[in-house]
């Protein structure tokens, strides 16, 4: 089995996030929020497997600038890239999302392909940095994939879903 990367689209009009979800569903398991109070709140509970985000500016309760601050003061948040959509497509407004730690912005009205291939860019932008910055500590490096649903012992103890574990670690050999 492949497990598809978690997106989360942070969008406050129900059609737009529908829309999205159609787009992406194919690639990626898309969570949902409505405003960014509910992007944070499920970002707290996602953090480790949010591999990016889609993020609307102008929303009810917290706007997505407003977001991107709170996200970006995060140790824990700040590297999940986030790419802005809104529908201003002036120099401004793409300045502004960036300024406030935005990765990458698109306009609306949304072009599916650019979009997808956008995410997959930056996702594997920021997989293949997080391999560098390993590998210049100097350590032994080695990338395991378990299928723990033959691990019976583990999977009775800690349970597990139907995505899988994902198990990642720092492994030292000892010499």
């Amino acid at each position: 089995m492949i497990l598809r990367k978690k997106v989360l689209v942070v969008e406050d009009n129900e059609l737009n996030r529908a829309l999205l979800s159609e787009i992406l569903s194919s690639e990626y398991q898309v969570l949902e929020a409505e405003n960014g109070q509910v992007a944070l709140d499920i970002l707290k509970q996602h953090k480790d497997s949010i591999a990016l985000i889609l993020l609307d500016v102008r929303m009810p309760v917290m706007d997505g600038y407003t977001f991107l601050d709170k996200a970006k003061a995060d140790d824990e948040l700040a590297l999940i890239p986030v790419i802005v959509m809104t529908q201003g497509d002036s120099e401004e407004d793409e300045v502004s999302a960036l300024a406030h730690g935005a990765t990458d912005f698109v306009p609306k009205p949304y072009r599916p392909r650019v979009i997808l291939h956008r995410m997959a860019n930056l996702i594997k932008l920021r997989e293949t940095a997080a391999l560098d910055s390993l590998r210049k500590e100097d350590l032994p490096l080695a990338i395991c994939l378990f299928d723990l649903d033959d691990f019976k012992t583990v999977n009775d103890t800690c349970g597990h879903d139907a995505e899988g574990f994902r198990f990642a670690g720092n492994v030292t050999l000892n010499k």
